[in-house]
């Protein structure tokens, strides 16, 4: 009986484990639940985390990302830059954005590049945390 549970639990172990994303394959691609989202945290001068800063995120074609302003991470100055709901506009190719934040006469721009597999966004550079002046 105890030799039964421990199959069972290395069976739904492996299966838990091998549902992910899948690269170059003919096979069906099975995804995870996750809703993955990429952050930038706007720190001042002092390095104090600045709310309520506007942020604007521009392709390299002009197109606007429009991301929900209203997503509460729960953590001060932290601002979503890209997320899966563009999965499919970034899918197979690298897409260079801008991303521009204001609040008041302070500003920052900081560049980034995303793409995109068959299941999720990922960053390819860019960085996590920025300084607006």
């Amino acid at each position: 009986m105890e030799s039964m549970k421990l199959l069972s639990i290395l069976f739904l172990l492996c299966t838990a484990l091998s549902i992910g994303c899948k690269e170059e394959s003919n096979e069906p691609v099975v995804c995870t639940q996750v809703f993955v989202m990429y952050t930038v945290t706007v720190l001042d001068a002092i390095g104090s985390p600045v709310d309520s800063v506007k942020i604007k995120v521009t392709g390299s074609s002009g197109y606007i990302y429009e991301l929900d302003d209203e997503i509460i991470l729960g953590f001060p100055g932290t601002y979503v830059i890209m997320s899966d709901k563009y999965q499919q506009k970034l899918s197979g190719r690298i897409e260079d954005v801008s991303v521009i934040g204001t609040k008041g006469t302070l500003t920052f721009k900081e560049n980034y590049i995303f793409s995109a597999d068959e299941c999720h966004i990922f960053k390819i550079s860019g960085k996590d945390t920025v300084t607006i002046k």
